[in-house]
């Protein structure tokens, strides 16, 4: 009997077994179809009866939109705790799921981020917030999207991780999560009869989930829709929304086909028939959406069907990606391409473009019209026809090297045109490199240089012959670049200043110093007029003693400017002329003996002739009036006239006469040179003509004026005659202004008035002595004051001359040298 008991017990044990197994295998089979979507819910037996636990089938479209999403996805407590991540969080830290669980995730964070992970932690308790932060030893970019949870969900906060350094597939992501629920759900099966609450757990966790995959569809960096079979918006996110600028609503009421641009519908609607033919898993498009707002933008976008419990079509999951940005540089890449071949059609070289072997597949316009080959001559290596039989084979080995070393080159060759002729052409050629820095095409142009050639062994001849005349003229040349300060001298040049060819320092400092220091301010002078007027510049100027001797230089150079006129070089010539200035010199003193000689008997005879004349004169006035006095009655109107006649000539012979003695006795008669203050020169030659003045009713001003080096008594004479001119030629009332300025080392004084005016013409003839524009009936005078004026001037070192608008007004300028010094360098 025990031993039967036994068996009944083993027996009973065996079928108990394979009860177990059955109910595994169908537990098995249940996690399967839980896993695929295929179950809406679960019946539980139990002590209390059987339990329905749903499996809500709307999880499932989301399982497949995290299987495609480049997301991470967190759950992490308030104080920032990973309680939980997905695989993808785990790639994009670069760290295995169990070692990121448990730890805070501020350790991914970079240092200088770590305040703005606070923040955004601190702001995610109220209410959902966005940020972008940097990984801890990585160089990645992270966009977080960070949520509060419901309070019946495990953990605070829900954060999506977006890697916005790259985005890849969602799909591996979201299968490696579903595993893991299954494998969590497998374990809660087999415990399945032993603890019922585990698979109440292993249900809230699939609404966890649920809830995070929602959040991870809705708050995703990158646009995600949702459509049905005949096209329309049934769920979009954000990203979709911001990118096209319709709202969420208005988008659920639209289908696909509204927003997409009228040339791209045949292609969308294309693939998703090819969807539904089930003759491809997903299909991929480049697109454009019309924007709210009427504008384009292009897209990518990739979409696959999604399927329902029972294995239907049910609706279209779509990723879009803006690559508005990437169209819009290729459209600009492809219109450069095309502005670039216009614009080597029509350069007068002949371009050509090749690959980095060498092979040229592109000729411009120019290349054909030259050579008169078609195309289909040209393309590949066809370029070799058109080259000089007996050089092709060096060009050819010349054109490999450059190939192979993949740097600029250029060479000449001759060319056979479509005339028959051959032509020099300067070949230059560039490397294109890509992205990596690798030679991926090469441009090339030929130019004509037949002429250039041509010109050039003219110029060396002509270079020859120059040579030629230098050499026998003993003529250096010399070269400034003002830019750069470099001066630079031929062999002929530095002989004359006494150094050895190849010597000279080659900077202007250095020709300075060859300079004898008495001519060096003349020299600087000269120079500062040529470069400010553009003149050429000529001077002659002594070298600095050698072996105690001198030599004279002579320089002539010309000036070159850029087009805003500034001066950039100067070239020029030189020549020796220490023989021809001695002999020069010698001639000069001899003139100028005789000048001295001459002058001394035209001052005495000007003297004499107006002093010993005065005296008659008077003599002959005085007879001739009395005579008119005491004979009036009896001479009649005829000889009264006469007589009034004769009285007026002695009047004008004796103001010609005084007029004369004032002139010669500028240089004769002249006091030193002194420091004379010409505010006080302008008041008394107010205080002299105050008179007239007062009569005339004329107003004069004056600027602070300067003290200078000068005769005081002659300055006076000079300013008084130029006030009784501006006076004498005055329209109503004369109105006289005198004003100043400093202009290379001299003082340049200007006398205006608003008289009568002068005419051009006369500019300089009313210099000279005894010069008159009026009748004297019409304006009193001898001609002579203005000459006196220009004597003062020339005796003090300066210039005088005179502007004019006739019937306007007069200034008249005169220069007087700012100090002794610089008056006793003036040539």
């Amino acid at each position: 009997m025990p031993a039967r008991k036994e068996n009944k017990n083993n027996t009973d044990l065996i079928k108990e077994i394979n009860e177990l197994k059955i109910r595994l295998s169908e537990t098995e089979e249940t996690l399967t179809a839980i896993r695929r979507g295929e179950v809406d819910a679960i019946v539980v037996s139990g002590e209390n009866g059987d339990k329905i636990f749903s499996l809500a089938s709307s999880e499932t479209p989301y399982r497949i939109i995290i299987e495609q999403m480049d997301e991470g996805a967190v759950t992490i407590s308030a104080n920032g705790i990973i309680l939980y991540c997905n695989q993808r969080f785990s790639e994009i830290v670069s760290a295995p799921p169990e070692k990121t669980v448990g730890i805070s995730f501020s350790e991914f964070i970079s240092e200088r981020d770590i305040t703005e992970f606070e923040r955004l932690l601190h702001d995610s308790t109220k209410r959902p917030v966005r940020g972008e932060l940097s990984l801890a030893h990585s160089k990645k970019t992270i966009r977080l999207s960070l949520s509060p949870l419901p309070s019946n969900i495990e953990g605070d906060i829900c954060i999506i991780v977006s890697d916005i350094t790259e985005i890849s597939n969602y799909q591996n992501y979201l299968r490696e999560m579903v595993d893991e629920r299954t494998s969590e759900l497998k374990i809660a099966n087999r415990h399945l009869n032993i603890d019922i609450e585990k698979l109440r757990s292993a249900e809230k966790a699939l609404q966890d989930s649920e809830i995070l995959f929602r959040s991870a569809f809705d708050e995703g960096a990158v646009p995600m829709i949702l459509t049905s079979r005949e096209g329309d918006f049934l769920k979009v996110n954000r990203a979709f929304s911001n990118l096209t600028g319709f709202s969420e609503k208005e988008l659920l009421g639209m289908s696909y086909l509204d927003i997409t641009h009228p040339d791209d519908l045949e292609p969308s609607i294309k693939g998703r028939d090819e969807l539904e033919k089930n003759k491809m898993a997903s299909f991929r498009l480049e697109k454009r959406y019309i924007r709210k707002d009427g504008k384009q933008v292009w897209v990518r976008i990739s979409t696959a069907p999604v399927r329902d419990i029972n294995g239907r079509w049910d609706f279209f999951v779509t990723h879009v990606q803006d690559i508005n940005k990437r169209k819009i540089a290729e459209n600009r890449l492809r219109e450069s391409k095309e502005r670039f071949k216009q614009l080597a059609n029509s350069i007068p070289q002949l371009a050509w473009i090749a690959r980095a072997d060498g092979y040229i597949f592109w000729f411009n316009h120019r290349w054909f019209e030259y050579t008169g080959k078609k195309s289909d001559e040209m393309i590949g290596w066809g370029w070799q026809t058109v080259l000089q039989q007996k050089n092709i084979q060096n060009i050819i080995n010349q054109w490999q090297s450059y190939i192979n070393e993949g740097k600029p080159f250029e060479m000449v060759n001759s060319l056979l045109g479509s005339d028959g002729s051959y032509r020099e052409f300067l070949s230059k050629s560039i490397p294109i490199t890509d992205k990596k820095g690798q030679v991926d095409q090469w441009f090339g142009t030929h130019t004509d240089i037949s002429e250039l050639i041509k010109v050039e062994n003219e110029l060396n001849s002509s270079r020859e012959k120059l040579n030629i005349a230098l050499e026998n003229g003993q003529i250096g040349t010399w070269e400034w670049n003002i830019v750069t300060d470099e001066v630079l001298w031929d062999e002929r040049t530095e002989k004359m200043f006494g150094y050895e060819p190849g010597t000279f320092e080659r900077t202007f400092t250095s020709f300075e110093n060859n300079i004898h220091e008495e001519d060096l301010y003349h020299v600087r002078k000269t120079l500062r007029q040529s470069l400010n007027a553009g003149q050429q510049f000529e001077t002659i100027f002594r070298s600095r003693p050698r072996n105690g001797e001198c030599s004279y230089i002579s320089v002539k150079a010309l000036v070159t400017r850029d087009p805003r006129g500034n001066a950039t070089n100067m070239s020029g010539v030189c020549f020796d002329v220490t023989r021809m200035k001695k002999e020069v010199d010698q001639a000069l003193i001899r003139i100028n003996e005789e000048l001295l000689r001459s002058n001394k008997d035209l001052q005495q005879f000007a003297y004499v002739a107006s002093h010993d004349l005065q005296e008659p004169l008077r003599m002959v006035s005085s007879f001739t009036q009395l005579l008119q006095h005491r004979y009036a009655d009896k001479l009649g109107d005829e000889g009264n006239e006469y007589i009034h006649f004769a009285v007026e000539g002695s009047k004008r012979m004796y103001e010609l006469l005084n007029g004369l003695l004032a002139y010669s006795r500028i240089q004769t008669k002249g006091r030193e040179f002194a420091v004379v203050d010409m505010n006080r020169v302008v008041e008394k030659v107010k205080d002299n003509l105050n008179l007239i003045i007062s009569e005339t009713k004329t107003r004069i001003s004056h600027s602070d004026l300067p003290e200078i080096v000068a005769d005081e008594n002659q300055m006076i004479q000079l300013i008084q005659n130029l006030f009784e001119n501006s006076i004498k030629f005055r329209k109503e009332v004369a109105e006289i202004s005198v004003s100043w300025q400093l202009r290379d080392d001299y003082y340049v004084f200007a006398i205006r008035d608003k008289g009568i005016g002068i005419e051009p013409q006369y500019f300089e003839r009313i210099f000279r002595i005894f010069q008159r524009l009026h009748r004297s009936d019409e304006y009193e005078g001898t001609g002579i004051g203005l000459a006196i004026c220009k004597r003062i001037v020339e005796r003090h070192g300066g210039q005088i001359w005179v502007e004019s608008e006739f019937g306007t007004g007069t200034t008249f300028f005169f220069s007087i040298p700012e100090s002794v010094s610089v008056r006793s360098q003036l040539p």
